[in-house]
């Protein structure tokens, strides 16, 4: 008699179960508005400059969402189209991070997960050379296939999301740096840290010339050579700075680090990208 009533039991608690989970549905959610005011961050991530992603404390992770819950409700933009023999279009992104959320009750949740960026920076380049070039820094920016959605942060927003990306850029792209020399060291090449009060006028003797500033700049650099060839790598304060060199001197660029030479560029590349 007992084993029959734990069997009865054990086919009614197995039923329970199976209707709450026929019931308790998951809903994809196809808005990256975050309106609702129960809505639960589930995960954040950013992403650092040379593209690799990185997680962040909790409390930073809760900033950014309270973010794009203070913006509402998106406003929709169409995208920039390029024109086929007229012109090539460049979108980048200052920031950058992926979230995860969710809201509803048990038996209905809803999830999303989108990636924002933030700080838009467009350049279009016609066939004849004139460049058209737009900067929205305050400009938070979710990409669809055919559209995207924006809204316009604060001062304060910018500052907050600056406030956390920055460190973090910083210590990626200096480890990034450093790999790079490990790299190459233990594929038994020669690597040789440029002392610090030479390395401006090394970028001006390997550039012929640099931007303004660039004692300012400069933090830290390696040659790289096999006997033969050689790579100059160079870690600097910011990647507005290091765009400079890349625009007005013609070096290549992961984030603030930026490097020139002869020697395998494609892999020093790869390297500071993780």
């Amino acid at each position: 008699m007992a084993k029959r009533i734990v069997l009865i039991l054990t086919v009614v608690i197995l039923l329970i179960s199976l209707c709450i989970s026929l019931l308790a549905c998951k809903v994809k959610v196809n808005d990256p508005s975050v309106t609702d005011e129960k809505a639960e961050l589930v995960s954040l991530e950013i992403k650092a400059e040379n593209g690799t992603w990185h997680n962040i404390s909790d409390e930073q992770a809760q900033a950014l969402f309270s973010i794009v819950k203070s913006v509402g409700e998106l406003s929709g933009e169409p995208l920039d189209i390029a024109i086929s023999g007229n012109s090539t279009i460049k979108t980048e992104y200052d920031y950058t991070f992926r979230m995860s959320f969710s809201y509803g009750n048990f038996f209905l949740k809803k999830t999303g997960e989108f990636v924002y960026n933030v700080g838009e920076r467009f350049t279009r380049t016609y066939s004849d050379g004139k460049v058209v070039e737009r900067i929205e820094e305050e400009k938070l920016v979710v990409s669809r296939s055919l559209s995207k959605d924006t809204a316009k942060l604060s001062e304060a927003q910018l500052k907050t999301i600056k406030d956390i990306f920055e460190p973090v850029n910083a210590e990626v792209m200096k480890n990034a740096l450093e790999n790079v020399a490990t790299k190459h060291r233990e594929e038994g090449y020669n690597v040789s840290e440029i002392p610090t009060e030479d390395l401006a006028d090394t970028v001006f003797t390997l550039c012929n010339g640099s931007p303004l500033q660039a004692k300012e700049n400069l933090i830290k650099g390696y040659k790289i050579d096999d006997g033969f060839r050689n790579v100059y790598v160079f870690l600097t304060t910011s990647v507005e700075w290091a765009k400079k060199m890349e625009k007005y001197v013609g070096v290549d660029r992961v984030g603030r680090v930026f490097f020139k030479g002869d020697l395998y560029l494609a892999t020093v590349k790869d390297t500071l990208r993780g």
